[in-house]
């Protein structure tokens, strides 16, 4: 009895040392489990509020005729870029041209009268009027001795009364005669009067007047760019009249351009004019164009509740297209150093802002770990609380990895140590 329960004891402790050794060679040959890593480091962090809206041009024109008439030449067409100045269209204008002609004629002439009257009396018109003047004192005082000689001759019946009154003609004529010569030297000697130079002044501005009405209606026949542009449509061709306002060629702008995106109220709230922001249209899905906010409503939009705000955006290669949709995020806060993690690092509590992650520690294990997260974008988390810079992380391989397990690091995502 008692050599058999030695037997079984011994049979016992032989088997619990064969399990025992089992035990122990299965955990010295237990295979490391590859993941792969990256370091945690600092980088800048934005928030920002997202809209969906479309693309407009910064400035646009529609380009129309001032005068009524045919189209003589049109110089650009759709699609061409154009510069602010430069000639789109010349109406038929023949008959302008020589209205302006007549007008400079016209300016010329009243400008010379104007300046002899403003000389005043040469010399020799002055020479000219003392003469005039010796010779009507002269016909006066024969007219006087003549009638002085027919009054006697009336007296004595020696003529008739016809005679005798044609004398007093003659004589009241000559003395007319002098005293308007007289006059005549009396203004010469004295020059031209102010009211005669107002009013020679006056038809010279007429005429200026007149010469730069014509010379705006043949400006109006010569149809230039008022802005600098892609003509985008074109309305008319050679030859074709057009009436006065009809739509020559439509010009926008598009070296930058407006997206007029559309926010919620609360998420408008925190928008400022000025902030920077980021749009993205499908046909370039990887590239994000930069702009900043030059506007945001003041009202709601009645059909969607939405508020409505425009951000600029340069657009020099035109790869942003007018009548495209856009996404537009609005930088609202920025963190310029701050500790990040890619977002699969992170197994996140979506009703908090805790989450676990996996610390790779010096003896490449495995170490479950709480951490508070702050901003989520572009692909990364931020950590305001839990890691220290350069710490190593697990990026693929986490999920359903015990703590405490023995891991074998592929390679790091970010920058090599």
């Amino acid at each position: 009895m008692t050599l058999r329960f030695l037997s079984f004891f011994l049979m016992l402790y032989l088997l619990g040392c064969s399990a025992s050794d089992a035990q122990k060679k299965e955990e010295e040959v237990a295979p490391e489990v590859t993941v792969k890593v990256t370091r945690v480091e600092r980088r800048k962090v934005v928030e920002f509020v997202s809209g969906v809206g479309s693309i407009y041009p910064l400035e646009q024109t529609t380009v129309s005729s001032m005068l009524s008439a045919s189209v003589k030449e049109l110089k650009v067409q759709k699609g061409s870029e154009v510069q602010k100045g430069d000639l789109i269209a010349v109406l038929e204008n023949q008959n302008l041209e020589l209205a302006k002609l007549r007008a400079e004629a016209d300016l010329k002439s009243t400008q010379a009268s104007f300046q002899k009257v403003k000389a005043g009396s040469r010399p020799e018109e002055i020479k000219q009027a003392e003469a005039s003047v010796n010779s009507a004192r002269a016909s006066l005082n024969n007219a006087q001795a003549e009638l002085d000689r027919k009054t006697q001759l009336f007296q004595r019946e020696a003529i008739s009364r016809k005679d005798y009154e044609q004398a007093r003609v003659d004589l009241e004529t000559a003395r007319s005669n002098y005293q308007t010569a007289v006059q005549n030297l009396q203004l010469l000697k004295k020059g031209s009067r102010k009211e005669d130079l107002e009013a020679a002044w006056d038809l010279v501005l007429q005429k200026k007047s007149e010469l730069e009405l014509a010379q705006i209606d043949l400006d109006r026949s010569l149809i230039r760019s008022p802005l600098t542009g892609v003509v985008t449509e074109q309305f008319v061709y050679p030859g074709e009249v057009v009436d006065i306002k009809a739509p020559i060629v439509t010009i926008m702008k598009l070296d930058e351009v407006i997206v007029r995106a559309h926010f919620t109220p609360e998420d408008a709230s925190q928008v400022k004019a000025g902030s920077e922001a980021q749009v993205m249209v499908k046909v370039y899905p990887d590239k994000v164009f930069e702009g900043r906010v030059i506007q945001i409503g003041s009202v709601l939009d009645p059909t969607n509740g939405t508020v409505e705000i425009w951000v600029q955006v340069p657009n020099r290669e035109k790869e942003l297209k007018i009548g495209d949709y856009a996404t537009v995020k609005v930088i609202t806060r920025v963190y310029p150093d701050s500790l990040v993690i890619p977002r699969q690092a992170a197994l996140l509590d979506e009703q908090t802002s805790r989450a676990m992650v996996m610390v790779v520690d010096k003896d490449a294990i495995a170490r479950s770990r709480e951490v508070v997260r702050g901003v989520i974008n572009d692909g990364f988390v931020q950590i305001l609380k839990g890691l220290e810079e350069g710490e190593i992380v697990i990026t693929e391989g986490v999920y359903g990895l015990p703590d405490g397990t023995k891991v074998k690091p592929e390679h790091l995502v970010q920058g090599e140590p």
